[in-house]
């Protein structure tokens, strides 16, 4: 969240309170998740912060093309065509 939002909505939202037993679906997902890219999910969400973190053993193979940049913005191109604009964000 951003500095001064309530944290509490975000916890609500984003809060690990979900019941621990998961469904075929989800534990397929993970398992499959967890050999192609060694992802390791998150323990838990940092209750000062709000940040949820995941670590990725292997990076996901493809290609990105830089189609502009500067101080402000970033314009990409993935393998699949897929355009990505990024506005950096002032603090």
């Amino acid at each position: 969240p951003q500095k001064g939002e309530n944290l509490s909505i975000w916890k609500d939202i984003f809060g690990q309170d979900k019941s621990s037993k998961k469904g075929l679906k989800e534990q397929l997902m993970s398992v499959f998740l967890k050999l192609m890219f060694g992802l390791v999910p998150p323990q838990g969400m940092n209750t000062e912060t709000g940040e949820i973190s995941f670590t990725m053993k292997r990076s996901p193979k493809g290609r990105l093309e830089m189609l502009y940049l500067d101080e402000e913005l970033r314009i990409t191109r993935g393998e699949k065509g897929t355009v990505l604009v990024c506005e950096r964000q002032h603090k």
